[in-house]
């Protein structure tokens, strides 16, 4: 559990739990650089071990093309 983000963790492990039972959720994790987005996706993903998990990596330099990050994501799944 990540400290003081008890709440966070426990929203995420429903979301899987629901998940994993057929029930389709989504969760919008955002913020300010800093506060723990990428500790809180890190959490989901060890405990996402049934699933399938495609992430990727945003760059700055392609914030101005639209869906280039998911582009980079659903790329390899095409194959």
């Amino acid at each position: 559990m990540l400290v003081g983000r008890e709440d966070e963790c426990r929203q995420i492990t429903r979301l899987l739990r629901d998940a994993a039972r057929g029930t389709s959720r989504s969760l919008v994790i955002r913020g300010d650089a800093g506060m723990g987005k990428t500790a809180l996706l890190d959490f989901a993903r060890t405990r996402a071990k049934s699933f399938q998990v495609a992430a990727t990596t945003g760059v700055e330099s392609e914030s101005e093309l639209a869906f280039g990050a998911l582009i980079g994501m659903v790329r390899p799944l095409a194959r």
